[in-house]
């Protein structure tokens, strides 16, 4: 039983990283609502219906005494083990819900690192683009200095030409 308290305490305690404190509120009220109640019942029987009786002293030679002691006693014992039986099965019902929540925020991590993993590809798919289209950029701008370069030669040519002529 404690074991399985401590590893419902790692679970919540992983939620709660996940989470925030909302997932120990709710782990909180769900042990003080349902099972916590449920175990102090069974302290409280075992407290005063068993061992104070118990303790107290009983006129042994009286039977009838003994009798409704025994009787007593049968009762508060059944019922403290309905209370415990209800505690446990309480528990492993909130075990249940912490571990459907567990795999609930693993396939939400899931989902979402694929997410993350697809959004990755398009920016390493945009960047690629973006350095294809400098490499072009570049690759125009020096086309465009080469033929600055040549109308550069050609109108020099141009007016070595006419001066020539006009000489």
């Amino acid at each position: 039983m404690q074991g399985i308290l401590v590893i419902i305490h790692v679970v919540l305690c992983i939620l709660n990283q996940l989470e925030g404190s909302t997932t120990q509120l709710w782990y909180e009220t769900r042990m003080s609502e349902k099972i916590v109640p449920v175990y102090k019942q069974a302290f409280e029987t075992l407290q005063h219906s068993i061992l104070d009786p118990l303790l107290a002293n009983v006129d042994q030679d009286n039977e009838t005494a003994i009798n409704h002691l025994f009787f007593d006693l049968t009762c508060s014992v059944q019922g403290m083990y309905h209370d415990l039986n209800f505690a446990v099965n309480e528990s492993k019902k909130l075990y249940q819900e912490v571990d459907q929540k567990l795999v609930d925020v693993v396939a939400a991590i899931s989902t979402k690192e694929g997410q993350v993993n697809r959004k990755q590809g398009e920016i390493q798919q945009k960047a690629a683009e973006i350095q294809g289209a400098q490499s072009e950029l570049v690759l125009a701008e020096r086309s465009l200095w080469d033929k600055q370069q040549s109308l550069a030669d050609a109108e020099n040519a141009l007016r070595i030409a006419e001066e020539k002529v006009e000489n």
